[in-house]
């Protein structure tokens, strides 16, 4: 079965750090400024995985905060629908109203 890029990803990031681990073992005067290179490269590497995974879980924490915000106004039309009906108003086909009908119908709003 072929990788995921998830598993790609870190298997190119792990045969980084080996090549990096090897070289170091090494006389690699000879790779010079190619190791210098793929040393660069793997470090820019390291980092732009350290910014997908930061804005990977910046996107999950958006997303829960989107599903309780959702719910909140989901209860929120509920409670106006359950007032609207409370009034006499139709619940299916919502009037169009101003605040001032919003006192009259909840008297948590009215002076």
């Amino acid at each position: 079965m072929p990788a995921t890029p998830a598993e790609s990803l870190i298997a190119r990031r792990d045969l980084g750090d080996a090549v990096l681990h090897a070289a170091s073992a090494l006389d690699a005067k000879r790779l010079g400024p190619k190791l210098t290179l793929f040393r660069k490269a793997h470090a820019n590497l390291r980092r732009a995985e350290d910014a997908l995974h930061a804005a990977e879980a910046k996107l999950a924490a958006t997303k829960r905060a989107l599903a309780e915000a959702d719910h909140d106004q989901d209860a929120a039309v509920a409670a106006l629908a359950a007032a609207l009906i409370t009034a006499g108003q139709p619940r299916l086909k919502m009037p169009a109203f101003s605040p001032a009908i919003l006192v009259t119908v909840s008297p948590r709003y009215s002076a």
